[in-house]
């Protein structure tokens, strides 16, 4: 993995039969390696993993990171903004503060 060569890339199958690549984070890397061998399946051949809940975790950590819609939509493929920001999770959190506003 430390190898820039043997960069890991993900490869997703999207709707209409469109592919979208990009290379992977480091730390996916890791945790895609973790879970693969955690869930026996090192050895399939097909080897995929396709999840929305992947998409949504990486366009939030990188929206929490600085990371602009514009750059998150390029790096989902999505031809909306619009689309994008129903993934991005990072303006979910909720506070005890903003819960006691409620006037009961």
């Amino acid at each position: 993995m430390g190898n820039p060569a043997e960069r890991w890339w993900v490869r997703l199958q999207e709707k209409g039969g469109k592919r979208h690549e990009m290379p992977a984070h480091h730390k996916l890397e890791q945790f895609l390696d973790e879970y693969v061998a955690a869930a026996g399946i090192r050895d399939h051949d097909e080897g995929k993993v396709g999840c929305h809940a992947f998409r949504a975790t990486g366009i939030t950590a990188y929206r929490e990171g600085g990371g602009t819609l514009e750059k998150a939509q390029a790096m989902a493929a999505h031809e909306s903004p619009r689309t994008t920001k129903l993934y991005d999770r990072s303006g979910d959190e909720m506070t005890l503060d903003e819960v006691e506003r409620i006037g009961i």
